[in-house]
């Protein structure tokens, strides 16, 4: 039942039912509905990204171009221009202003079902994903497509896990 804390991690009561757990027992998770909400709220935030910022301004180059120059010319440009340079776009400015996380360009470029596709999967992983065998699952690199990868090979991982399984979520600050 929604009221027995049996099973869970740190788990968060409102009005007398559990409402948030840092982990516990797999089949006593909501994860769907986690999943769900993270979709929604992500929908939410890229249709408005879209109405406010999309609508009136130019497409932008991503975060990751400009690193890459960094990477290719260090000596010419620093890690300080390649930011410059990247937020000085018109569109970059708008989420700035608007309060839309810029390093997120290329995902709310890539449409709404991919952003919300993206926070759906981040609500259930996070960052990393320690298997019951040891092993550290992470992208490999910052690429919007490695973190998809590695988000689903551990969304896999944990629908392939037992109801039985412990899940916890860690923070590291």
């Amino acid at each position: 039942t929604r009221f027995i804390g049996y099973y869970l991690l740190d788990a968060a009561r409102r009005f007398g039912a559990i409402t948030v757990a840092a982990g516990g027992r797999k089949s006593r998770l909501d994860l769907t509905g986690t999943a769900a909400q993270a979709a929604h709220d992500a929908a939410l935030r890229w249709r408005a990204w879209n109405t406010h910022i999309a609508a009136r301004t130019l497409p932008a180059r991503p975060w990751e171009d400009f690193l890459a120059q960094h990477h290719a010319h260090p000596a010419t440009v620093t890690v300080a221009e390649a930011r410059r340079r990247f937020e000085q776009q018109p569109r970059v400015l708008a989420m700035l202003a608007h309060h839309f996380d810029p390093y997120e360009l290329s995902v709310y470029q890539a449409g709404e079902a991919t952003y919300a596709g993206l926070h759906w999967r981040l609500a259930l992983i996070g960052d990393a994903l320690i298997t019951t065998d040891g092993r550290l699952l992470t992208p490999y690199s910052d690429s919007v497509a490695d973190r998809f990868r590695f988000l689903n090979e551990a969304c896999a991982y944990v629908r392939s896990l037992p109801r039985r399984a412990h899940l916890c979520a860690v923070a590291i600050a």
